[in-house]
């Protein structure tokens, strides 16, 4: 919650971006990045949590991949586009399948970020919950919410296990 409150400033209407940028003559005006209707203050706020989440499991898979392996492309003739698409991308998609999921769950259940940066007249799930719950007492209607944020991420789970994972785990011969 105290990043969150941190990064509005950041993003705010006068904040350290808009001054920054209308400092640097890139916009006359200061941009509206918080509570405007999109929801884009959310989207940077997001990205700014979980980025270095997911650049870490990545670049732990990226690096996990042996050198030899990619030698013994090149020797094969692969160039290194297809050394890239070839190995790299199929050896590191059950990393990016693991950060998909991780940082959907992450975001269905963060409702501060939606509080202090999203749209004034729309709630997540997440903070549905928390006022149904919290500002108005009615517990049986939170589990309900809660049980369909769960239903959700399961569901997604789910979806991205079935479309990832075929091609994290293809056999046959290399072209």
């Amino acid at each position: 919650m105290v990043a969150a409150f941190l990064f509005v400033n950041i993003i705010a209407y006068h904040g350290v971006i808009n001054e920054l940028l209308m400092a640097l003559g890139v916009i006359n005006e200061p941009l509206r990045m918080q509570n405007d209707d999109f929801g884009w203050g959310v989207v940077i706020l997001q990205v700014w949590k979980n980025l270095p989440f997911a650049l870490i499991l990545v670049g732990g898979a990226v690096n996990a991949i042996r050198n030899d392996v990619l030698d013994a492309a090149s020797n094969l003739g692969a160039n290194r586009l297809r050394s890239f698409t070839g190995i790299v991308v199929p050896l590191t998609l059950p990393a990016v399948q693991v950060t998909l999921i991780l940082v959907f769950i992450g975001a269905l259940g963060d409702f501060a970020f939606f509080s202090v940066a999203g749209p004034r007249n729309t709630y997540s799930l997440a903070r549905l919950m928390q006022a149904t719950a919290m500002e108005y007492g009615e517990w049986n209607n939170a589990a309900v919410i809660a049980v369909i944020i769960m239903t959700t991420a399961a569901i997604f789970t789910l979806l991205i296990a079935t479309l990832i994972t075929p091609f994290a785990t293809r056999k046959g011969d290399v072209k």
